[in-house]
């Protein structure tokens, strides 16, 4: 019943697609270029809408054109902005048909299945381009089927630091005029609004090998037993309350869904706030937070841009290397921006150390940023805008 109502909504797409692509052509066409940019379909919250943002007020010229569902939380973002489209709604599928860029950091903003719009991409009124933002960094090998150059055919892909767009050519085979050094659109809004408070981030990124189980499975996990046996922790405990800190954990986009096995633990406990992905905006958190506890996620290399303090907490690092992700060119061992630990004893040490250093990065680590990131601005959107249109010369 499942498979046979997903069929009849991917003919009704492809319908779709026709009767825009006759409308298109029958209306009188203007000289005009229209540039469509997305996210998650149900998110405003990464390089997608930051660049959106930036189109809005700095180029207005150019027809540029956000999709978002109708029930996003991320909606109100948008009150004193203009152009925004309904996900599969008739505008949706219209401007598609007109557009002559397609951008994104996650999801490129067709309004049906991506195999559906290659195949029937003739509908379409211009060859359009198709721009990739990114979502962070790319530092491990991830799956080829979703990277290679032949696979997904960008023409034009973001890379922020040299080894990663060496790495990007010589293993994804994109050729060197397509992937570019510009720089992450989202870091352009990225400064350090900490001073304030007192607040620490743990952010671990997700496990493919867990992603599948059920909240009981999930809690029997070593992931789960490792990060609240932290928060639970005395030692850890006795460092918030002695400075007054608090701690916010957001899981993973992926592990979202078992952001409740922590709810039930930690309710009672005033030193942690579990996080709800719904309820609180990334990006904000990395600003408002003067340390980051984190694991193998690239989301340090955004806490890096604004020198803030890291703490890497790798208690599984060769389950991970096998089971999720392999590393490609950044080794932990003399790269990374923050201590390296492997329990809960070296967490702590590590954290009072930085409480006592006043939460300054050491000098090492900061070197070490420097000389990785290529570009150290907020001219990231800029260059993005201007490498776009490069691409119609």
């Amino acid at each position: 019943m499942i498979k046979f109502k997903n069929l009849i909504l991917l003919l009704k797409d492809i319908v779709m697609l026709f009767m825009a692509s006759c409308f298109v052509r029958i209306k009188k066409r203007k000289d005009e270029q229209i540039w469509l940019i997305s996210e998650k379909y149900d998110e405003a919250r990464d390089n997608g809408y930051e660049f959106f943002k930036y189109m809005q007020k700095e180029h207005k010229e150019i027809q540029t054109y956000y999709i978002i569902t109708k029930d996003s939380v991320d909606l109100n973002k948008f009150n004193n902005l203009n152009n925004i489209i309904e996900y599969k709604s008739w505008e949706h599928f219209k401007y598609y048909i007109k557009s002559s860029v397609l951008i994104s950091s996650q999801l490129l903003p067709f309004p049906t299945k991506r195999k559906i719009c290659n195949l029937l991409e003739f509908l379409c009124l211009f060859k359009f381009k198709r721009v990739w933002l990114q979502h962070g960094i790319i530092k491990d090998k991830v799956p080829h089927k979703s990277m290679d150059y032949k696979n997904m055919k960008y023409d034009l892909l973001t890379c922020s630091t040299k080894r990663e767009y060496n790495f990007v050519i010589s293993e994804y085979g994109y050729p060197k005029n397509i992937a570019q050094i510009i720089g992450l659109c989202r870091y352009d809004n990225l400064f350090d609004t900490s001073k304030e408070n007192n607040q620490i981030l743990i952010m671990p990124t997700w496990r493919k090998w867990l992603s599948h189980k059920n909240l009981d499975g999930f809690k029997k996990s070593s992931f789960f037993e490792y990060y609240a046996s932290l928060l639970k922790d005395a030692t850890f405990n006795n460092i918030l309350e002695k400075n007054k800190i608090k701690v916010y954990l957001y899981l993973h986009y992926g592990f979202q869904n078992f952001t409740q096995a922590f709810i039930e633990e930690f309710s009672g406990n005033p030193n942690v706030i579990i996080c709800e992905a719904e309820k609180y905006d990334v990006q904000t958190l990395l600003k408002d937070s003067n340390i980051l506890i984190t694991d193998y996620s690239s989301i340090f290399w955004d806490f890096a841009y604004m020198l803030k303090p890291t703490i890497y907490f790798q208690f599984d690092k060769v389950e991970y290397d096998r089971g999720h992700y392999p590393p490609a060119y950044f080794n932990y061992s003399v790269d990374a921006f923050g201590k390296v630990v492997k329990n809960i004893t070296e967490v702590n040490l590590e954290l009072k150390k930085i409480i006592q250093d006043n939460f300054v990065v050491e000098e090492r680590y900061i070197k070490r940023i420097k000389h990785e990131f290529y570009y150290f601005d907020n001219s990231n959107s800029q260059r993005t805008y201007n490498k776009i249109k490069n691409l119609f010369l």
